[in-house]
């Protein structure tokens, strides 16, 4: 009975952080569903969601328990996370992978879904916080907004003058106010500037990370 409850707390967990309604409290900056979080598990389940991967344990009449290969869990695991994380999982990542197999050939589904769903989320309040020092670094003039020609200065600094896309730049700055002005939401009028907040919700849609790294695109 309380495998069974522990069980259905994990699907529950599961749902929730999936869908956005439980949310950590160290993240103050993205609240939500988040279409990056989807995207990797989508990814991930692809990796094991096959006949022969997945087996239903059926010893107790009262549920039922999807298990995963661990070896297939891992390396989708890794997949999932080139494609729609933040590079090559960290070898603690794939070490707890091991330990919740207990030494079997086989991991509970929801157990890895647990696992890696908090990775991902863990890895992204850490990028969040990059990209908001990275949007300090760069506010010259310190009011707490960034305006165009501050933001053409880090993107330049990255890509050089040379390298610069004008165009491309204006785009992601108009969309970043864009999300500034959703933001503020009190029909106070249009920004000219973008917020911390709008800065990262871009940044990661664009692909601009915080570690020195810039990858600009549509």
């Amino acid at each position: 009975a309380v495998q069974k409850h522990f069980e259905t707390d994990q699907r529950l967990k599961i749902f929730g952080r999936v869908a956005g309604i439980l949310t950590s409290e160290q993240d103050s900056i993205q609240r939500g569903w988040q279409e990056g979080l989807c995207d990797f598990l989508l990814h991930a389940l692809q990796g094991v969601i096959r006949t022969e991967s997945i087996k239903e344990s059926l010893d107790s009449h009262l549920h039922q328990n999807p298990l995963v290969e661990t070896d297939m869990a891992i390396q989708a695991t890794e997949q999932a996370s080139m494609a729609y994380g933040f590079g090559q999982p960290p070898q603690e990542l794939l070490l707890h992978l091991q330990e919740a197999a207990q030494g079997t050939m086989e991991l509970p589904l929801y157990a890895w879904l647990d696992i890696i769903i908090e990775d991902w989320l863990s890895a992204s309040i850490g990028i969040n916080e990059q990209l908001v020092s990275l949007f300090h670094m760069y506010d010259s003039n310190k009011d707490g907004v960034m305006d165009l020609q501050e933001f053409r200065e880090m993107v330049a600094s990255f890509t050089g003058d040379e390298g610069l896309d004008e165009r491309l730049v204006s785009k992601i700055f108009s969309a970043a106010l864009e999300e500034t002005n959703r933001g503020h939401g009190d029909g106070d009028g249009q920004v000219d500037t973008m917020s911390p907040e709008a800065f990262v919700v871009v940044a990661r849609q664009h692909s601009l990370t915080g570690n020195q790294r810039i990858i600009l695109h549509d």
